[in-house]
């Protein structure tokens, strides 16, 4: 015989008394002086939160009982977890500030304002299909509220990686490649990736990372997505290593002065801190011209895509493989990203043997700048193309170059108040 409405309602207030009790009991164990080092707010806050739910049991719906089953087991998880780093280190500890500046204050706030959300203001008519509400439904809506926070973040600074597809040209074909292999199914699970885009000055590496890095289908399915410049040449290798792995926990939401903390303890903690926050996330990285051929600072790059689960003191480390995330990486030198990605994940990029598109980039170049190009110039256009060589860093350079040097005051669109 199939469950009653009455019974199903009585096993939901049983697991819930059942929580209940096992947090109380956690929590008062965590007040024994020899349970932690020491006492901590998130035990406290989780302590209010247990009261909030036991002052709401009473005279509720299922859609209520079914939201403060959720909170509990969330705040179980929450004790256990501040308790284990608590017995093993200090609470103002570096590994601790971690855990602190990660997600738990947001965690803790979202079950807050779920108990404290007023009863007339939930909807009793589909409190059934809360109840059956998938897990995988409710994660994506939360992927898309975080991804919402990252975009409003990134969008006041001005996205520096952000580039006018429609100024782009001759690479469409490989760029829709591109973003197919990053969003294709099998690296919807945990197909972690690790691409090389290779290829040589001016070519166009970084334009056509910026690409797949800005497409829509691209930002729906990675999150965070993280842009680490890597041109700089160092002058201590081993703080370069430090100020990589900063620059990645920057564009996570670490502060500057818990970052300090944390570098404090040494390179370890701060890839162990990257680790913790990418753990269970697909995230997309994009490794920037890299091509320093220090020995040291190539062996703390190499072999992005194993899966090093204990710490060797290499970016790998710091970059979990098992929920699909993708790193890629630009570089002049061939020998570079083989050592960091592999042979068989290389995409090599070739100059452009489509003259219209160099062409383009040249006048575009030209006209940006407010100035229109001469007839006369046109006449030497197979010439300019031919200096190019295929490469639209120099197709750009030049069309800065003439506008500069050749292209006066009479060159001027009338109207513009574009100055040189």
């Amino acid at each position: 015989m199939p469950p009653t409405k009455t019974t199903k309602y009585r096993n939901m207030e049983d697991i819930e008394n059942f929580l209940l009790e096992q947090l109380e009991k956690a929590i008062e164990e965590v007040k024994q002086p020899s349970s932690v080092k020491q006492p901590s707010s998130v035990f406290d806050e989780c302590s209010r939160l247990k009261d909030l739910i036991k002052a709401k049991k009473e005279g509720t719906g299922a859609a209520d009982d079914a939201t403060r089953k959720q909170n509990l087991y969330y705040l179980n998880n929450i004790v256990a977890e501040w308790r284990a780093v608590l017995e093993k280190h200090n609470h103002c500890s570096p590994t601790a500030q971690i855990f602190l500046n990660g997600q738990l204050p947001e965690r803790l706030k979202k079950i807050r304002k779920e108990l404290e959300e007023p009863a007339e203001q939930k909807d009793e008519t589909s409190s059934k299909h809360k109840e059956k509400v998938d897990d995988k439904a409710a994660h994506k809506v939360e992927a898309s509220q975080e991804k919402e926070k990252y975009d409003e973040k990134y969008r006041g600074l001005g996205n520096p990686y952000h580039v006018d597809r429609s100024k782009i040209w001759g690479i469409d074909d490989k760029s829709k490649a591109m973003e197919r292999l990053l969003v294709r199914k099998d690296s919807r699970n945990n197909g972690f990736r690790a691409i090389g885009i290779v290829g040589m000055t001016g070519v166009g590496k970084t334009t056509f990372c910026q690409v797949a890095f800005n497409n829509e289908e691209v930002k729906k399915h990675f999150l965070p997505r993280i842009w680490v410049e890597m041109s700089k040449q160092p002058e201590n290798d081993d703080d370069y290593k430090k100020e990589v792995v900063k620059c990645f926990l920057r564009s996570l939401g670490f502060e500057d002065s818990v970052i300090d903390k944390i570098e404090a303890e040494g390179l370890d903690l701060l890839l162990l801190a990257l680790r913790k926050q990418l753990q269970g996330k697909r995230y997309l990285v994009v490794l920037d011209d890299i091509w320093h051929l220090d020995k040291r600072f190539k062996e703390f790059c190499s072999s992005l895509a194993k899966d090093d689960e204990k710490y060797e003191a290499r970016l790998s480390y710091g970059l979990p493989k098992a929920s699909g995330g993708c790193v890629i990486v630009t570089s002049r030198s061939e020998n570079w990203a083989v050592d960091m990605v592999g042979e068989k994940n290389l995409h090599r990029l070739t100059p452009l043997e489509d003259k219209k598109s160099i062409w383009k980039i040249y006048t575009n170049t030209v006209e940006e700048k407010g100035y229109y190009v001469d007839p006369d110039m046109e006449k030497a256009e197979d010439e300019i193309v031919k200096r190019c060589a295929g490469l639209p860093l120099i197709a750009k350079m030049l069309g800065e170059t003439v506008v500069k040097t050749f292209v006066g005051d009479q060159g001027k669109e009338e109207g513009s108040d574009n100055t040189k």
